[in-house]
């Protein structure tokens, strides 16, 4: 293992993007797991009066009480593309419930990710990848990546990296859209997604202890970890609210002079403090450290407030 000592700064971009006068509460922290349920604008359960017998799809069927069935009858739109590309009805909705704004939010038992790309670079092993004076990088990596490549996932499948969707949630609602020549229409926009993965994951990359509280929203303690998106082809990341484009992950230190350029987005594996892996020997406060690394429960989600959320638990380190 090659340890590269460092303070850290996490100047990672992150995308928020949401519907104006939208009443959907703040997202759940890095620090809290992503399965954790979030206060929130949707109504995952059927309320006590259930009066129709409603099919989300083929295989499933769940009843719906009158108020919810009225709030999907009501949404503005019949139907939208979904983030793969396919059609979804907003009769497939299982919930529904009505924000302060009157904003109506249906959700789906399914959600959208998709697997990162291979772009990996840091300047260990490429001094020139930024230019420390005026903070530019230097490679030809955009920090937009365009047409990114999602597939719709649900409770039980099981993916190509051998984890299997324990649970999957989306979130939508509708708002207007004004085109260059004033026409409005309406378009349907993610509020919020969350997937459970099941399963070990080995993956290589930079695992990096926090020392000290960040300017950013990372802890003294706190345990990042960049996975290497060359070395792995199915690192799994979530969809965020526009289908048609993503952010690459940018971070840099620069009071020690180490950056790194990845897709996908960080693991968030706890506080060094707290977790029940023993790192003693491994890593200490400060440190980047170039590893493997073994994690399970895998926890990706996103929110038009707080952006994506990458949890998980550490296994081992290799």
């Amino acid at each position: 293992m090659k340890r590269i000592i460092a303070l850290f700064t996490a100047l990672t971009a992150l995308l928020l993007t949401g519907c104006s006068g939208n009443s959907e509460p703040a997202s759940t922290s890095q620090s809290e797991p992503a399965d954790s349920e979030p206060a929130s604008t949707s109504q995952s359960e059927p309320m006590d009066s259930k009066s129709e017998e409603y099919s989300s799809d083929e295989n499933k069927s769940i009843e719906l009480d009158d108020e919810t069935l009225a709030l999907i009858q009501g949404f503005s739109l019949e139907s939208f593309i979904g983030f793969d590309g396919n059609t979804v009805e907003k009769t497939e909705a299982v919930a529904a419930e009505k924000g302060l704004d009157d904003c109506v939010y249906l959700t789906f038992d399914f959600a959208y990710m998709r697997y990162a790309t291979p772009i990996w670079k840091n300047s260990a092993e490429n001094p020139d990848l930024i230019d420390w004076n005026t903070l530019e990088y230097n490679d030809d990596t955009s920090i937009i990546l365009s047409d990114p490549k999602y597939f719709k996932v649900k409770q039980g499948d099981v993916l190509e990296n051998g984890l299997t969707v324990e649970s999957a949630k989306s979130v939508f609602y509708a708002i207007n859209e004004c085109d260059e020549n004033g026409n409005i229409s309406k378009e349907a926009v993610q509020l919020r997604n969350e997937i459970v993965l099941s399963g070990e994951l080995t993956l290589k990359g930079i695992l990096h202890c926090v020392s000290g509280d960040s300017d950013y929203i990372d802890s003294d303690g706190d345990l990042l970890f960049f996975a290497d998106t060359s070395d792995f082809s199915y690192i799994p990341v979530p969809s965020t609210s526009n289908s048609g484009m993503d952010i690459i992950t940018k971070s840099a230190d620069t009071s020690s002079g180490f950056a790194i350029v990845c897709d996908g987005y960080r693991f968030y594996l706890g506080n060094i403090n707290t977790v029940n892996t023993d790192l003693s020997g491994i890593i200490d406060s400060g440190d980047y450290l170039e590893t493997e690394i073994t994690l399970d429960n895998i926890r990706i989600s996103y929110s038009d407030v707080g952006g994506k959320i990458v949890n998980a638990d550490i296994v081992c380190v290799n």
